[in-house]
C-alpha cells in the first residue's frame, strides 16, 4: 500500500471523528458502507434500550446497557483506527449523503427519546428523604401518574421556565387540610407512623415519618419533635383538573400550601430513580440506583 496522501489522512482524522460522534459513520467514511450501517444499527438499538431501561425503572439493567453501549462506541473507534482505507463504493455524493442520514436519524432518535425519557435534579431539601441535594435522577414523561401519592416534576406556575419536584397529596374534589403538620384529607387526618431514622437538616433536629396515601408509603420530614415550625393550612378545596402538591420535607417546602394547587397540564414527568449523587462532601454512593418513591 502506498504512503498515504495528505488526503487520505485527513479522510482518516474525519473518520476517527466521526465514529467517536455517531458508531458507524466513521466506517461509511472509510469506504466500509455495510459495516458503517450494522454499527450504526447495533447503536441505535442500544440507545432505544437504555431508556426502555429507565421507563421500565431497572436501574441495574440500565448500566449493563449503558456498559454495552460504551464497548460498541469503543470497538468502532477502535476498528476505525486500524481499518485500512477503501476506495468510495457508492461514489463520494452517495458516501457524503449516507453519512449525513446517520447524523441526522441519530438527532432525531435523540430527540424522539428524550422525549419520553430525561435527566433532572433538585437544588434543595424539599423532597428529603425521597430526594437529597445532589441526587441527579430520570423522570418517566409518558404514561404520567398524577394520584395522590404520586412523586411529579411540574412547571413552576409562577415562572414556567423553572421546574419543580413536589408529591401529589390531593386531586381536584379534595379537601386539603395541614394542622401541627399533619395532613387532613377530606377531612380525614392520613394515616401517618413515626420511625426512627436518625434525621438532621441544615444541622436542625427533624423526625422522619411513614405516611400513608391511597396504599403508597412513603416517609416526610418534620422539624423538632412536634408538627414541625410551619404554619396551619386550610381546609381548601381543589379545582377539577388541579392537584395538590406538597414537599416530603414539610417544614422547608415551597408548595401548594403557597402557590396553590397546580393544573394537572404543567406536569412533565415522574422521577424514577437517582443515577448519580454528590455535593460537597463527596459522593453518595448509597444513592445512587435508589428508586424515588
Amino acid at each position: 500500500m502506498s504512503t498515504p496522501t495528505r488526503r487520505t489522512k485527513w479522510r482518516r482524522v474525519l473518520a476517527v471523528i466521526l465514529s467517536i460522534f455517531n458508531a458507524g459513520a466513521g466506517h461509511v467514511a472509510l469506504g466500509y458502507p455495510r459495516r458503517g450501517v450494522l454499527w450504526f444499527a447495533a447503536s441505535i438499538v442500544s440507545d432505544i434500550a437504555c431508556f426502555a431501561a429507565i421507563l421500565m425503572n431497572a436501574p441495574t439493567l440500565l448500566w449493563i446497557i449503558v456498559g454495552l453501549l460504551v464497548a460498541i462506541r469503543l470497538s468502532s473507534i477502535a476498528l476505525t483506527v486500524r481499518s485500512p482505507l477503501q476506495d468510495l463504493q457508492l461514489g463520494k455524493a452517495k458516501t457524503g449523503l449516507l453519512i449525513v442520514l446517520m447524523i441526522v436519524l441519530m438527532q432525531v432518535a435523540g430527540i424522539g427519546l428524550t422525549s419520553v425519557a430525561q435527566a433532572g435534579w433538585i437544588p434543595s431539601e424539599s423532597m428529603y428523604p425521597a430526594i437529597w441535594i445532589g441526587d441527579h435522577f430520570f423522570l418517566s414523561r409518558i404514561s404520567l401518574k398524577v394520584g395522590r401519592g404520586d412523586v411529579i416534576s411540574f412547571e413552576y406556575p409562577e415562572d414556567r421556565s423553572k421546574t419543580l419536584v413536589k408529591r401529589i397529596v390531593g386531586i381536584g374534589g379534595d379537601s386539603i387540610q395541614m394542622l401541627d403538620g399533619q395532613l387532613i384529607l377530606n377531612g380525614v387526618p392520613v394515616p401517618s407512623e413515626r420511625t426512627e431514622e436518625p434525621c438532621v437538616i441544615n444541622n436542625d433536629r427533624c423526625v422522619i415519618w411513614r405516611e400513608t396515601l391511597d396504599g403508597k408509603s412513603y416517609r416526610v420530614v418534620r422539624l423538632f419533635e412536634t408538627g414541625g415550625n410551619s404554619t396551619d393550612f386550610g381546609p381548601a378545596t381543589i379545582a377539577p383538573g388541579y392537584l395538590f402538591v406538597l414537599g416530603d420535607s414539610r417544614d422547608n417546602s415551597l408548595d401548594s400550601r403557597h402557590f396553590g394547587a397546580i393544573s394537572v397540564d404543567l406536569v412533565r414527568g415522574n422521577p424514577l430513580f437517582v443515577y448519580w449523587s454528590s455535593n460537597e462532601s463527596g459522593i453518595h454512593w448509597n444513592r445512587i440506583n435508589q428508586r424515588i418513591n
